[in-house]
């Protein structure tokens, strides 16, 4: 068969195979390789390494979305300088996401106005780029001064 009937058949697969970026690179991909007179390999490989990356743009900007953060902040924008008690390289360390591998959680204490909530967010936005993620506030677990412990005392039964 003739090259003019896989090249449609090609576009037609890549449809329907869902890889839209690969669609719609094919022709632009397949005229780079001819003129550079790449292997078989090497035009696959580029063509499914856009698709792979735009899957990735996609999955990253659902993970920032479904976390719900409640402003845009940034690891690289947090002044250190301000804090010198908190060690930049255990933040780079939990910027890796292993903890969450191991199945660990992260809580940030400390008063109010030190830049709790700015480091959450970038370090969410950093894990974000392979895990999801769900941003909480503690305030709905804080209760009030005058309340008595149990709080809420939904369902509780104090003696």
């Amino acid at each position: 068969m003739s090259a003019a009937v896989f090249e449609p058949k090609a576009a037609a697969a890549l449809a329907t195979l869902g890889l839209s970026v690969a669609h719609d690179r094919l022709d632009q991909v397949a005229q780079q390789a001819a003129a550079g007179q790449w292997s078989y390999s090497h035009f696959l490989g580029r063509l499914l390494d856009d698709e792979l990356h735009e899957r990735h743009r996609r999955t990253v900007a659902l993970n920032l979305q479904f976390a719900r953060f409640p402003a845009e902040k940034r690891l690289r924008d947090f002044d250190f300088k301000a804090q010198p008690s908190l060690d930049p390289k255990l933040i780079d360390e939990l910027a890796t996401g292993r903890y969450l591998a191991e199945g660990r959680n992260v809580v940030l204490l400390g008063p109010p106005g030190v830049g709790k909530t700015h480091l959450a967010i970038g370090l969410g936005v950093a894990c974000a780029q392979s895990w999801g993620i769900a941003f909480t506030s503690s305030a709905p677990w804080r209760r009030p001064a005058s309340s008595p412990w149990p709080w809420p005392r939904t369902g509780c039964t104090v003696n």
